[in-house]
């Protein structure tokens, strides 16, 4: 599994404005990150980079080497295959 690589101030330590305006941020973020994964996880699965990385399908890369639950996984591999089905671009 992947280690976490983030800093995160504890909410309690922020005034009511920073924790506001973090959360917004945050939101933002969390939902580029998300189109990004989708984006990112199409192309993998397109590639099929999880045969050489020692897996037999790309839900077993997700569980083993992302560490994503199972639920996780079947809504993201269902949107990366959406998304390839009717791309933006």
């Amino acid at each position: 599994m992947l280690p976490l690589a983030m800093n995160v101030t504890p909410a309690a330590h922020l005034d009511d404005v920073r924790l506001t305006t973090e959360l917004a941020r945050l939101a933002i973020d969390e939902r580029n990150a998300s189109v990004a994964f989708t984006v990112y996880l199409a192309e993998f699965d397109a590639r099929r980079l999880y045969e050489p990385a020692g897996f037999s399908s790309r839900f077993t890369y997700c569980r083993k080497a992302l560490g994503l639950s199972e639920d996780a996984i079947y809504s993201r591999i269902e949107a990366a295959r959406a998304g390839r089905r009717s791309p933006l671009s």
